[in-house]
């Protein structure tokens, strides 16, 4: 961010699109897609997959160019595609699992989520399975009524499935092996990263990540319970 003179090229996420002003910049390679985080209701999961942004993403990151000087933008598609792609990308409500916000109205009282007035309102597959999810999870009755152990649910911030598994695993005597994976599953990290922040560091609390590799299953979520075993074990 500071002052130079030699040439400097910035790689960057679509996070550049409106959250960081490098001052300098005189140009900007646009390559017309970015990571959307959807909800996939037949897979059950949360993904990530590559999609051609909108408009209004793209004339945002035209703007990251020239903020204190003459500044050109390249698009690396036509005027065709620009021209036919939509206005704005999707709101989040409408592309993301429902269920931690049905639970959270659910136990505040806020009434049901199909009757809220949204500005944008969610997709009625994206509700019903929703509904569905918390259902599964013994968060709601066939009423739609918050359970007992939906308002425990309701008071973890994670995702109802996770914070189901947490309290499993406190029924089962296991909750410090659920905790590793959950914060596995909650947040994708690097589990080799050392306690002092740098991967595969030698010696002292940071050359751990050696020792957690070792003899450890092949299946993601034991070796991530390994690795915390090794771990919570150098802690000590």
């Amino acid at each position: 961010f500071s002052s130079h003179r030699g040439r400097r090229v910035v790689l960057s996420t679509n996070v550049a699109e409106t959250s960081l002003t490098v001052p300098g910049i005189r140009y900007v390679i646009d390559a017309g897609t970015a990571r959307i985080s959807r909800y996939s209701v037949h897979s059950k999961v949360q993904r990530l997959p590559v999609e051609p942004i909108a408009r209004a993403s793209a004339d945002q990151r035209a703007g990251r160019s020239g903020r204190i000087m003459p500044g050109v933008a390249y698009r690396l598609y036509d005027e065709d595609d620009f021209n036919n792609r939509p206005a704005f990308t999707d709101p989040e409500i409408q592309r993301t699992n429902l269920g931690a916000v049905i639970l959270r109205m659910a136990d505040l009282k806020l009434g049901a989520v199909e009757d809220f007035p949204f500005i944008e309102p969610p997709d009625g597959r994206l509700i019903r399975d929703g509904y569905r999810l918390l259902e599964e999870l013994g968060a709601l009755d066939k009423q739609h009524r918050v359970t007992t152990l939906g308002r425990q649910l309701a008071r973890f911030p994670l995702d109802p499935t996770l914070a189901r598994m947490v309290v499993a695993g406190a029924e089962k005597k296991v909750l410090r092996e659920v905790l590793v994976i959950v914060a596995a599953l909650f947040q994708i990290v690097d589990l080799c990263v050392s306690a002092a922040g740098k991967s595969g560091s030698r010696g002292g609390k940071s050359g751990r990540k050696s020792r957690y590799k070792q003899d450890q299953p092949k299946a993601d979520h034991q070796h991530g319970t390994g690795l915390g075993d090794g771990f919570f074990s150098g802690e000590r």
